[in-house]
C-alpha cells in the first residue's frame, strides 16, 4: 500500500503529417495529469480505491464534483479519451525507460476503466475482474500440487491426529508474547534494513514508522506518504509468530513496499517528474507488481542461510524456543505459505457463486489451514478486496519467473541487480510475464 510524486514535463511530438495543417503534438504529461485526476474523481465513488495521493493539492476535485449517481458515462469517455491519447504517441520515439511509461500508463488507465465498470455494477467474473483490474488471472486449481503440500506437513509435523490442529497447535510455541512485539518487530526490521542497504541504494532520510491498531483483516499494512517515509499499522487483535515478524520486516519494508514505493517516488516522481507516480489506485496492476515485489523479498530474495541465522541467533531466543527446531520450523512455514493459492480459489470460487460462506471457511481451514478465527478475517478480507487477493501469489511468480530469466535463479548477486532495477522502473504484470 503507497503512495509516489513528481512534477517535470516531457514532450514527444507526432510526426508532421503530409498537409500544410499545424503539426499535431501528444503530450506524455498531459496523460498522466489527466490520469491522475481521473483516479481522484473515481476515488470519490469508492473511499478505498485511492490508497496513497500526495501530488498537487489543487488536483484534488472539488467538493461539488461528487454526484448522488456516479456519473460512468463521462468517467469511461474521459478513460477511452486518455487511452486513445496514448495510441497518436509515436512508438518508435518511446524507448527503454520511456516504453515502460507508456506501457504502465495504458495498464492502468485501463485498470481505472474497469474499476468504473464494476462501481457502475457491471457484472464480472473473478477472473474477469483481475484481469481488467490488476493485468493478470490467477492459474486454475491443481488440487494433486495442494495435496502434496499438506502430505509433507503431515510428515513433518509432531504428533497423530487431523493435520490441520496439530499444524494450529504446533505454531503456538513461536508466537510473540504481546510485551514484546513491539521491540521484536523493530530489531527485525533493523536487520533487515542493513543487509538491503549494502545492495540497494535507498533514498536519503527514508524511514517507517509503526503504529497499532486493531480489529483489521489483516495483520500488517503500509502506506507510502511521501518523501521517503513510510506507515506500518500493525494488527494487535491476532498473534504473532516469528514467521510473521520476519514477514513484516520484508514484506512492508526492507525490501518490500516501503522500499518499492520510496525508490520510486524518488527515481520516478522527483528526479523526472512523473506524476502518474504520485497516485497508488488500490486496485491496479501496480499494486499486483508492488506486492509481488513484497512477496518476492520475503520468501526468494535472501540467501536460506542468512534467513536462518537470524531466526536461530535472535528471534528463537527471544520466545523460548530451542534455535535448533529453526530448519524445520522454517520448511514448515514455507510449506504453509504454499498453501496460500487455496485462498485465492477460495475467493474465486465463493465470489463465483460456486460456494457459500460456510463451505468457503471450511475450504480455508482445510486447504490453507487458516487458524481457528482466521478464516473470518480472510472472508472478510474476500468480501472487502475481492479479487485483490491474487496478487500475492500471482505477483511474487511473476517477479520470481522474470528474476529467473533475467540469470537470478543461481546468481545471489543478479538476482539483487535485477531486483533493484524491478524496484526502480514502471512495469505491469502483463510485461513481466511478457519478460519486458
Amino acid at each position: 500500500m503507497s503512495k509516489v510524486h513528481g512534477c517535470f514535463l516531457l514532450i514527444l511530438w507526432l510526426a508532421a503529417p503530409p498537409t500544410t495543417v499545424a503539426t499535431a503534438q501528444v503530450d506524455v504529461n498531459d496523460i498522466a495529469e489527466g490520469y491522475v485526476k481521473l483516479v481522484l474523481e473515481v476515488g470519490l465513488y469508492d473511499a478505498d480505491y485511492v490508497d496513497a495521493y500526495f501530488g498537487p493539492p489543487e488536483w484534488e476535485p472539488d467538493d461539488n464534483v461528487w454526484q448522488e449517481e456516479l456519473p460512468a458515462a463521462r468517467l469511461r469517455a474521459r478513460a477511452d479519451e486518455l487511452l486513445g491519447q496514448l495510441t497518436k504517441i509515436d512508438h518508435r520515439r518511446a524507448k527503454g525507460i520511456e516504453a515502460l511509461r507508456r506501457d504502465y500508463l495504458k495498464k492502468q488507465l485501463r485498470s481505472v476503466r474497469g474499476k468504473i465498470d464494476l462501481l457502475a455494477d457491471v457484472k464480472m467474473s473473478f477472473d474477469e475482474e483481475s484481469r481488467i483490474l490488476f493485468d493478470a488471472v490467477a492459474p486454475a486449481w491443481d488440487p494433486d500440487r495442494y495435496q502434496s503440500i499438506l502430505d509433507e506437513l503431515d510428515k513433518l509435523l509432531p504428533g497423530d491426529g487431523d493435520l490441520y490442529w496439530r499444524f494450529n497447535e504446533y505454531r503456538i510455541q513461536f508466537t510473540i508474547p504481546r510485551d514484546k512485539l513491539e521491540d521484536v518487530l523493530k530489531n527485525a526490521i533493523a536487520a533487515h534494513r542493513g543487509p538491503v542497504q549494502k545492495r540497494i541504494a535507498l533514498p536519503a532520510d527514508e524511514d517507517a514508522e509503526m503504529a497499532f491498531v486493531f480489529g483489521r483483516p489483516w495483520a500488517a499494512a503500509l502506506t507510502y506518504q511521501g518523501d521517503g517515509f513510510s506507515l506500518v499499522e500493525v494488527n494487535s487483535s491476532v498473534p504473532f509468530g516469528v514467521a510473521d515478524v520476519v514477514r513484516i520486516a520484508r514484506h512492508e519494508i526492507y525490501p518490500g513496499h516501503h522500499t518499492h514505493l520510496s525508490l520510486l517516488d524518488q527515481r520516478l516522481g522527483k528526479d523526472r517528474g512523473w506524476m502518474e507516480f504520485s497516485i497508488l489506485p488500490l486496485y491496479s496492476p501496480l499494486a499486483l507488481v508492488s506486492e509481488g515485489l513484497a512477496e518476492y523479498g520475503h520468501y526468494d530474495l535472501f540467501d536460506d542461510k542468512e534467513r536462518l541465522r537470524f531466526e536461530r541467533s535472535v528471534l528463537l531466543p527471544l520466545v523460548g524456543v530451542d534455535p535448533n527446531q529453526a530448519e524445520v520450523y522454517d520448511r514448515i512455514m514455507q510449506l504453509k505459505s504454499a498453501l496460500d493459492g487455496a485462498v485465492v480459489e477460495a475467493a474465486r470460487r465463493y465470489l463465483d457463486g460456486k460456494m457459500d460462506a460456510a463451505q468457503t471457511e471450511e475450504w480455508l481451514r482445510r486447504y490453507s489451514l487458516a487458524g481457528p478465527g482466521a478464516e473470518m478475517g480472510l472472508m472478510q478480507f474476500i468480501e472487502e478486496h475481492r479479487s485483490y487477493i491474487i496478487n500475492y501469489t500471482v505477483g511474487r511468480q511473476l517477479v520470481k519467473d522474470y528474476i529467473g530469466r533475467h540469470g537470478g535463479a543461481t546468481d545471489p548477486a543478479k538476482r539483487w541487480e535485477v531486483f533493484q532495477t524491478l524496484l526502480t522502473t514502471p512495469r505491469t504484470p502483463s510485461g513481466l510475464a511478457s519478460g519486458r
